[in-house]
């Protein structure tokens, strides 16, 4: 490991969907680096002009290589961002959504993280930045191992972590079978492999919440997530983590059933994640009589 930040050198990766707005903001986070990547590779999974040109255009005033690739083998953030790191040219990877922003210091602190702690995962604290409510600061607790990651919030995303190339191309990079929460699914894999990694405590990253088309957003693609996660890691989540994420998905299964069969029938299954089966059904019982 390099032994001066000078030496530690980064290759910052942004994922992008059709999201030019956005996108150019997330760049402009990445150019205003303290300490800047010695390159940034934006990855579309659709190949349009407005991206392409905005790239293009963003160039001559980054002090860095940028570079525009399509995705066109595996659609979706997780297949971007593992294309970017197999392109990529330096010994550490930083992810950037693009709906999210870096605040200037995120990298520096990370290198210099990494150079204190000797680790080759670093997670940084986030802000959460809604137009619904005040900004949340979320941060990510030491020393948590495979069997007591999923006790705490989630405080890993794609926007704040960096990570040593050779570690993250080791763990097999993101699943693109994980449409929900494949930030907690790669970090879990991280962890079981090797528990080491450090944390930065001041916020640095912006998660931005907004109106846009999410991976957050409620449909039966987040339904079928949630459930798929829950069956993948269901024994070594806490039985309340279990019965909220079964709820949410039957939550959203109601909503989008589009009768009255569905919505009793989703109902249910809300009641039964949660535990109150027999309430409800007596409830619905009374209901029909």
């Amino acid at each position: 490991m390099c032994d001066t930040i000078d030496k530690l050198y980064f290759s910052a990766i942004i994922p992008t969907h059709l999201r030019a707005d956005l996108l150019s903001e997330a760049i402009s986070s990445v150019a205003a680096q303290s300490m800047p990547p010695l390159e940034l590779i934006v990855v579309s999974d659709v190949d349009e002009n407005t991206t392409r040109e905005l790239v293009a255009a963003l160039q001559p005033g980054i002090p860095f290589p940028l570079r525009y690739v399509v995705n066109r083998n595996e659609p979706g953030a997780c297949g971007s961002r593992n294309l970017g790191a197999q392109l990529a040219v330096c010994d550490w990877l930083a992810f950037l959504d693009d709906d999210d922003l870096w605040r200037p210091e995120f990298l520096r602190r990370s290198a210099e993280t990494a150079l204190r702690d000797g680790a080759s995962l670093i997670l940084t604290t986030l802000v959460e930045r809604s137009p619904e409510r005040e900004d949340r600061i979320r941060s990510f607790p030491e020393g948590l191992d495979q069997k007591s990651l999923f006790s705490v919030p989630g405080g890993m995303t794609g926007s704040n972590f960096a990570i040593t190339r050779d570690r993250f191309l080791a763990a097999g990079g993101f699943d693109p079978k994980v449409r929900v929460f494949n930030d907690w699914d790669l970090l879990f894999r991280l962890i079981a492999a090797d528990p080491a990694y450090a944390v930065v405590e001041e916020p640095l990253v912006e998660w931005r919440q907004h109106e846009g088309e999410r991976i957050g957003s409620r449909s039966l693609k987040r339904a079928q997530g949630l459930e798929f996660f829950v069956d993948r890691y269901a024994r070594y989540m806490p039985p309340e983590l279990i019965a909220e994420l079964r709820a949410t998905a039957a939550s959203i299964r109601r909503d989008l059933s589009g009768s009255w069969a569905g919505y009793f029938e989703h109902s249910l299954a809300i009641a039964k994640a949660r535990g109150v089966t027999g309430v409800l059904k007596k409830k619905l019982g009374v209901a029909r009589s």
